[in-house]
């Protein structure tokens, strides 16, 4: 998943707002929530399970998730962000690399979170939709991403893109 900053609206305009509780939050391999901060000319990339799965374990999905804060509600202003999510084809087998032990990628499961284990809806030879289906009948609101947040200059995206 990619996000740019929150973009604050008021009667079709862009108005400067802070919230000081709402926003996109993380939670780190401590266990700990933190509020993530996208700067203004940066981009932040999450990254969830299938990742998790594909590299075998070597990058870990954790849970975040969006606060609509209490200063926000009736202020005549809404909160806007854009998020492109990128996902497999839902053929596409959900399998770890072939070095890589099954058991090795559910360490993630050590969160205790009211999440059901990777476990219990992951198994090797499940195809991307198989898999999806199982996690969205028992995720609500919550996705499982990466905790580090990194930052690229929009610019040095946008030349890269050129380039290519």
């Amino acid at each position: 998943q990619m996000c740019i900053r929150d973009r604050y609206m008021g009667s079709g305009n862009e108005v400067s707002f802070k919230e000081s509780e709402g926003g996109l939050y993380i939670r780190s391999r401590d266990g700990n929530n933190y509020k993530a901060s996208i700067p203004k000319d940066c981009i932040a990339f999450q990254i969830g399970e299938t990742t998790q799965i594909h590299t075998g374990g070597l990058l870990r999905a954790t849970p975040h998730c969006v606060v609509r804060s209490e200063e926000l509600i009736n202020s005549g202003v809404s909160r806007n962000t854009l998020a492109v999510f990128m996902q497999p084809n839902f053929d596409e087998l959900m399998n770890t690399p072939s070095n890589v032990k099954y058991e090795d990628v559910l360490e993630q499961d050590k969160f205790n979170l009211d999440i059901p284990s990777l476990q219990e809806r992951w198994q090797q030879n499940d195809s991307f939709y198989a898999f999806a289906q199982k996690t969205f009948k028992s995720v609500s609101y919550t996705h499982l991403t990466l905790p580090t947040i990194y930052s690229v200059q929009i610019s040095v995206v946008a030349v890269s893109l050129k380039k290519k």
